[in-house]
């Protein structure tokens, strides 16, 4: 047994102790000051084993079967650090670091009744992740030393490892404050709990939102298909519990029974996501190989999701009806979220019953989000003061030429582009008011609207015109593609540590203008390869290219024209800094 799996036992050992610590401090204050001492043990010793994995990596010590698997010698330092959450063992124990961090966080913030009620639950969870960390093992020594690694998934050698990965975890993970809250507000008839977890909610919804972001981006300007969602089970997986958290940051402050199956069901769909990228209960590109550890997620969402039904039926009480449009938004959130887990689910399911696997593609999806989206839009345009204004009206004509423009016909196109013109606009007015009389927080919650619409608006207009093809060309010959002329004028051979890039130079004109665009191709000794793709971006389209395959005389080209792109990244801008806004005005209430 080395120190890395020592560390781990007595991080499993504190966790315990502080479990059964928290059950006794709900009669006596003493045990609940013990809780949070062991707290602070399970913390140092989660970050004593991620530094020494840490420091593996950054050291090559390849007798560590993990660090042999996900690095090598000519591996950059800044992918070494970011190879240990690239796997399933090193990933889990991040994730044990941050909920760790997260509790103490909580706990050392607050000293009451309802935060001791929550000090079991914290450390319950912190308890499965312990035996999780040590059933996967990311200390587990080879029998002899490799002379090098075998390298890290060149899809992964991406700056976009640093941002996406992490910004998905402390969203999934800052959601178990929440339903440690929600728990013992609900059993001990305390309704402080939705107030502080709805802070928590609004910071793990940013980091969510920020993880679902960048994970497009990269998708869209790595994997070199054009694209940015694929309705992949993983996607999936991070969509279901932002939907469920959208629905409870709207959810009536009344309606405390709607509000605790929210904040449940968001916790245990961050679980059951982690489920589907670690069980090999569906196929995805970006899962973990298959495992056993799967099993035990499925258990563990069971117990928990059992006992917080348990506790919420005990708990129940008489409330008042209220809801609106704020509880209507939050049914229909739930509605999509539920058609994209019986989505998700569905090639599974079909395959245990019928002994097929049968697939729901992305029109699937698109043909049910679509008309709930329209419903959205008009949930968003609901303004009487808006009425009074030109503003809508004029937006809704703006996004109607737009549309047509990209090569929309039809009366759905039609409809899509008023409502969504008409919702911008209220949406708008709504955010100028705010800042005509100081609201600074409620212009945080209007910029996020805004981004919202904005957003949905790109990923229409991209389902629209868009324009795709397949090009094999030489050196020096011409071709044209979606009103652009291209030219290839040769190739550029790259060396680097451990790969050979090759980049193609194509020369491109539309109309008077003129510009370069460089894609390439990248070989690794182990037989991979990676694209670099090429993305020209304008206000209204953007030109995509990607070289698929190359010869000795010729290469193909995968190009796409994709219209509206600009909309969604700027629109998801527009909803993180909107966020961030509310998360300033709350100043650190957040972590309250």
């Amino acid at each position: 047994m080395n120190v890395g799996q020592i560390l781990l036992w007595l991080c499993l050992l504190s966790s315990v102790f502080a479990s059964i610590s928290g059950v006794l401090g709900l009669k006596r204050a003493d045990w609940a000051r013990v809780g949070r001492f062991s707290s602070v043990a399970v913390f140092s010793l989660s970050s004593s084993a991620l530094v020494i994995l840490a420091l593996a990596f950054l050291g090559d010590d390849f007798s560590l079967r993990y660090v042999a698997l996900h690095s090598c010698y000519d591996l950059p330092s800044v992918y070494k650090l970011t190879a240990v959450w690239a796997g399933q063992e090193g990933s889990l124990l991040f994730w044990l670091w941050v909920l760790s961090a997260f509790s103490l966080t909580f706990l050392l913030r607050n000293r009451d009744r309802l935060s001791d009620g929550a000090l079991p639950v914290l450390s319950l969870v912190q308890t499965f992740f312990c035996l999780l960390v040590l059933r996967s093992d990311p200390f587990l020594k080879l029998p002899f030393v490799p002379e090098d690694g075998r390298g890290l998934n060149p899809l992964l050698e991406s700056p976009w490892m640093v941002l996406h990965p992490p910004s998905l975890y402390l969203g999934y993970i800052g959601f178990t404050v929440p339903f440690a809250l929600s728990l013992a507000g609900v059993a001990s008839g305390d309704d402080g709990w939705m107030e502080r977890s709805k802070r928590w909610f609004l910071f793990s919804w940013t980091f969510l939102t920020l993880g679902i972001l960048t994970g497009m981006k990269w998708s869209y300007v790595v994997l070199g298909w054009g694209g940015y969602w694929a309705w992949d089970p993983v996607e999936n997986a991070s969509l279901m519990p932002w939907l469920t958290a959208t629905a409870f940051l709207h959810s009536p402050p009344r309606r405390k029974s709607w509000s605790f199956f929210l904040v449940v069901v968001t916790f245990e769909l961050t679980i059951f996501g982690t489920f589907l990228t670690r069980s090999g209960f569906v196929s995805s590109v970006h899962a973990f190989a298959r495992s056993p550890l799967g099993y035990y997620f499925l258990a563990f969402i069971l117990l928990s999701g059992g006992s917080a039904g348990w506790i919420g039926l005990r708990g129940r009480g008489k409330e008042r009806s209220e809801g609106g449009i704020m509880l209507l938004s939050g049914l229909v959130l739930c509605a999509l979220c539920l058609v994209t887990f019986l989505g998700t689910i569905f090639p599974a399911v079909s395959e245990l019953l019928s002994g097929r696997r049968m697939a729901l593609g992305p029109g699937f999806f698109n043909t049910i989000f679509a008309p709930l989206g329209l419903f959205v839009f008009l949930l968003f345009g609901i303004c009487r003061k808006g009425l009074k204004s030109p503003l809508p009206l004029g937006l809704s004509a703006l996004s109607l030429y737009l549309v047509l423009r990209l090569g929309a016909r039809g009366p759905y196109p039609i409809l899509a582009a008023l409502l969504g013109g008409f919702a911008l606009g209220n949406v708008l007015l709504q955010a100028l008011r705010s800042l005509r009389s100081g609201g600074f927080g409620r212009f945080g919650r209007d910029l996020v609207h805004l981004g919202t619409v904005i957003f949905a608006f790109g990923v229409y207009c991209s389902s629209l015109g868009t324009e795709e093809n397949v090009e094999g060309v030489g050196p020096g010959e011409d071709f044209r593609f979606g009103g652009y002329n291209f030219t290839l004028e040769g190739f550029s051979p790259e060396p680097k540590r451990g790969s050979m890039l090759l980049k193609a130079k194509l020369r491109v004109k539309e109309g008077r203008e003129e510009f370069t665009l460089s894609p390439g191709m990248e070989f690794y000794g182990g037989g991979e390869t990676a694209y670099k793709v090429e993305v020209r971006s304008g206000l209204l389209k953007d030109l995509y290219v990607a070289m698929t395959e190359v010869t000795r005389d010729a290469a193909s080209f995968y190009l796409k024209v994709v219209p509206g792109a600009s909309f969604i990244w700027s629109g998801g801008y527009a909803v993180l800094t909107g966020a961030l806004v509310s998360l300033i005005r709350r100043k650190d209430a957040a972590f309250r």
